[in-house]
């Protein structure tokens, strides 16, 4: 449809234009209001072809044409749709990047300092829907790796050779005193908080 109106329009300046050129060229006469007159009969003419097209056309073809118009409306908005999608999804994916290093400079000096440990790894998963990070994270994930002179040096305290179960206890209590850290830094409901250590 809009091809056939810039079509049309395009004709109408090219015959003003050959028009002027043609009157340009006659030498002032009788032949000059001769060539006006039927310039401006050509001229009407050329404005009134697609009106003369419309009414020539079968009324079933422009219910048609007008269906087709119609059609393709909701497909450029399906496209922008995707695309508007595609651009919220990456937007998501910077804010929980950032979120993440957020959260990993707001500890990790605590963390080295307190228990030896230094972030490898913090992965946050929302809630399904838009809400604040990460007071409505689903999750949040660390894993954990040792650091190497991260802690100060201790009192040596006594060693007991005995069972593994000793070994797992302990570990699951510094794993327990880790999230109470982490859920208190970073004001997070320790529920939501799962701690890997690595080799450990």
């Amino acid at each position: 449809m809009v091809e056939l109106l810039s079509s049309w329009i395009q004709n109408i300046i090219l015959f003003i234009l050959l028009s002027v050129v043609i009157e340009m060229l006659l030498p002032r006469s009788d032949m000059q209001k001769y060539v006006r007159m039927a310039a401006g009969l050509v001229l009407l003419i050329l404005i009134l072809t697609p009106i003369m097209k419309l009414f020539a056309m079968d009324g079933e073809e422009l219910m048609e044409r007008a269906r087709e118009s119609i059609a393709s409306i909701p497909a450029a908005g399906n496209d922008i749709g995707a695309k508007k999608k595609e651009i919220q999804a990456r937007q998501d994916a910077y804010i929980l990047e950032q979120t993440a290093f957020r959260l990993k400079e707001a500890a990790e000096k605590g963390l080295i300092g307190q228990f030896g440990f230094r972030f490898e790894e913090i992965e946050i998963e929302l809630k399904k829907g838009d809400g604040n990070i990460p007071g409505d994270a689903e999750e949040i994930r660390a894993v954990l790796a040792k650091e190497e002179g991260g802690r100060e040096v201790e009192e040596i305290r006594e060693v007991h050779i005995g069972a593994d179960g000793d070994a797992k206890r302990i570990e699951e209590d510094l794993r327990q005193e880790i999230v109470k850290y982490l859920s208190e830094k970073w004001e997070v409901d320790s529920e939501k908080l799962e701690i890997v250590i690595e080799g450990g």
